[in-house]
C-alpha cells in the first residue's frame, strides 16, 4: 500500500538516531477519537519480511508492544486520563482472523514510508479527521529501532503520543523545554541511543493528552463500549 493512501492529514516522523520534541501538544494536527469515549483502544500488531531485511518474529514482537502499552502500570500511557485510554491488552497479530476494525495499526518494517530514506518511525491518521479526530492510527516502526532492547519502548510511547494529539516543539531551541518524551532534540538527548532522556509519558505529557481529551464525557455519550469505568 503507497503512502499516498495511508497518509492523513496528521504524520509524524521520528528519524533514526532522533528523538522528538514536544513537552506539551503544540497545535496537534489530529488525535484518536476512542481517547475522547469510554471506548478501548484496540490493538494489533503487524510484522512485515522483506528478503534480505533485518527481522523481528511477531511473538515476539507482540509481546513488547504489550508490555510497553499495558505491562507498566502508572508508567506507560494506559489508564491515563480516569482511564479513557484503556488497551485491550491482547495479543493479536493483523495478520491473523478474526480481522476486525482496529483502533491502533502498529507495524514493523525494514522499510516504513515515513521519509524519503525508509529508515524512520511515524504514525499518521487514516482517512479525514472529524472534529480533529480519526477512527483510526497506523504507526509504522523501523525495525532496526524496534529491535534494539534499548530503543522499542521509546519509539512505541513517542509515536502513540502522536496518536493521543501530541506534536514536536518547533526546531531550533536551545534549551529542553519541559519534562516529555516528545522530545527531539538536544540537549534533551541521551546516548547512546540519541532518544528522548524519558523513555515514558512524563507527567506533563500526560497532562497535555488530558487537555487534548476535553471534559469527561457522560455515561451515555461514549461508544456504546458498555464497559464499566474502574473506581
Amino acid at each position: 500500500m503507497t503512502a499516498g493512501i495511508l497518509l492523513g492529514l496528521a504524520v509524524r516522523v521520528l528519524l533514526p538516531s532522533e528523538a522528538s520534541e514536544a513537552s506539551h501538544p503544540m497545535n496537534p494536527l489530529g488525535y484518536l477519537k476512542t481517547m475522547k469515549t469510554l471506548q478501548p483502544e484496540d490493538v494489533c500488531m503487524l510484522v512485515v519480511a522483506e528478503p534480505g531485511e533485518p527481522f523481528i518474529d511477531p511473538g515476539v514482537a507482540i509481546a513488547r508492544l504489550n508490555d510497553t502499552l499495558i505491562g507498566h502500570p502508572g508508567q506507560s500511557w494506559n489508564r491515563v486520563g480516569s482511564d479513557r485510554i484503556w488497551f485491550s491488552g491482547q495479543d493479536v497479530d493483523c495478520s491473523l482472523p478474526p480481522l476486525k476494525f482496529k483502533e491502533i495499526r502498529y507495524e514493523v518494517r525494514p522499510v516504513t514510508d515515513c521519509d524519503t530514506s525508509g529508515q524512520a518511525s511515524c504514525a499518521h491518521g487514516i482517512g479525514v479527521p472529524v472534529n480533529g479526530g480519526y477512527d483510526n492510527y497506523t504507526v509504522q516502526i523501523y525495525t532496526l529501532d524496534f529491535i534494539n532492547p534499548n530503543l522499542y519502548q521509546y519509539v512505541i510511547n513517542h509515536e502513540t503520543g502522536h496518536v493521543f494529539g501530541i506534536g514536536h516543539n518547533p526546531e531550533g531551541l536551545s534549551y529542553c523545554p519541559g519534562d516529555s518524551i516528545m522530545h527531539y532534540l538536544s540537549p534533551c538527548l541521551s546516548p547512546p541511543t540519541n532518544a528522548s532522556t524519558y523513555p515514558w509519558p512524563t507527567s506533563e505529557d500526560k497532562a497535555s493528552v488530558v487537555d487534548i481529551m476535553g471534559p469527561f464525557p457522560d455515561s451515555g455519550s461514549g461508544s456504546g463500549s458498555g464497559r464499566a469505568m474502574p473506581l
